[in-house]
Formats: C-alpha cells, structure tokens, sequence
C-alpha cells in the first residue's frame, strides 16, 4: 500500500485538530469550507492521532504514580480526550480508516492511545467503519501487535493505566473476529448460567462494548502460558471467556 505524504493542506487541517480546547464546529466548518481529500483527511486524522499518543506519553512522565496503580480513566484537558468525536467528523467527511502513513495505518495508531478507554472507542468506530486490523504494515498487524502485547505485558506491566486500555482495545478486536488464528481458538468462550440474569448467551462480539468487560488474571495455565486472562462480564461479574 502506498503511503500518504504530509502535505500543506493536510497540515492545515491538523492544527484546527490540535486546537484546546476542541472547537468540533470550527474542525466542521473548515472540513466543509476546504473540500479536502480522503488522503488529505486520513494524513491529519494519522497525525492528529499521532500527536494524541506522545501527549499522553508526556503527561505519563509527570504523573507517574496515577498510571501506575489505576485503571484506566480519562485525563480531561487533553487533545486525545474528544478523539472519538473528531473522528466521527473526519470519517463523516471521508477519512480511509486503513490508509497508511508512515510505515503504520490510521486505525493502528489510534491504538496507542492511552488516555482512559478512548482508543478503544475509536477503535470500534473505526471498526464499524470498515477499519481492518489485520493489515500487515512493516510484517505486523495491528491485531498482531495488540495480541502480543496483552499476553507479554501481562505480568510485566509498565503501567496499570497502559495496560488497562491495551486489553480494551484487544476485546474490542476480539468482537469483531471470528475466534481463530492459526487454527486455535483465541479465547475460550463460556455461556452458561446468563439467562438468571436475563442475558442472552456470551459471544464474542458482545466485546464490541469493552465496557461492559473487565478482566483478572490469575495463575491458572492458558494459551501455552502458566497463567490466564480472565474476561469477566461486568453486569454478572461472572467469566464470560478466557485467554
């Protein structure tokens, strides 16, 4: 796939995007008013995600402790905290959900952005909006990457906010696969029991709202490691599925 360049009118949309605090009616208005191109539109909505990670990258660094003994929540005042909204607009005026820039496409840099579950709301967006996580850019996916990274920072965590949102962005991804790779089940599904609650049975794309889901993880041994990820239906706090 061929990558977008910057450009003078890509730029120009991308500080409208990065104006605190966000002004969705001037992001509107100048969409309209400039006519831009799905390519000028997807390298802005790419950029603005990009800036949107290293933006929380920046505040991790001076509130170290609140990301590492919390779960995710989101951090008012920041550019990446209405990126869900601004997405809707942009893919509104014809953002390509899987156009690449700069070695990685738009949906998989949404992902890296850890600021509460808004990465994951986007990435659904994004989804719903015919995102594709299992294209390969530079030989990875993201699918590929989000997978690894649940299983290899699950003990190791650098932080519990970062991994917080990862796993959410991974149900998220989960709800909208088919539950193989590579010929194996990637989680094991449990449905029993959720009618005494007046729920239908678990399915997998009921991941799609992460929200509903936390998760634990225990010793138990699972996918080939001796320990499990257990995905637990907030609503019941009964295991729906594990890893």
């Amino acid at each position: 796939m061929t990558a977008i360049p910057k450009s003078p009118r890509s730029e120009e949309l991308l500080t409208q995007l990065l104006v605190l605090p966000t002004d969705l009616s001037a992001i509107e208005s100048l969409l309209r008013e400039k006519n831009y191109t799905s390519d000028e539109i997807s390298r802005a909505g790419y950029d603005y995600a990009e800036s949107c990670r290293y933006e929380v990258l920046d505040y991790k660094d001076n509130h170290f402790e609140e990301f590492w003994y919390s779960e995710s929540k989101v951090i008012p005042g920041l550019i990446s905290t209405n990126m869900l909204q601004v997405f809707e607009l942009l893919l509104k005026y014809g953002l390509d959900p899987n156009a690449v820039c700069d070695g990685e496409t738009v949906i998989g840099c949404t992902a890296n952005v850890y600021n509460g579950y808004v990465a994951a709301d986007t990435l659904a967006l994004l989804m719903e909006h015919g995102g594709d996580p299992h294209i390969s850019v530079d030989g990875e996916s993201l699918f590929d990457q989000i997978d690894f990274a649940v299983m290899f920072d699950a003990f190791e965590q650098g932080n519990r906010k970062f991994y917080d949102a990862t796993v959410h962005c991974w149900f998220v991804l989960l709800g909208y696969s088919d539950n193989q790779r590579q010929g194996k089940e990637l989680v094991t599904v449990f449905s029993e029991r959720r009618s005494e609650c007046n729920l239908d049975d678990f399915k997998l794309s009921d991941l799609k709202n992460h929200r509903n889901y936390t998760f634990a993880i225990t010793n138990v041994p699972g996918r080939g490691e001796n320990w499990s990820l257990h995905i637990i239906d907030k609503r019941t706090f009964w295991e729906v599925a594990r890893l």
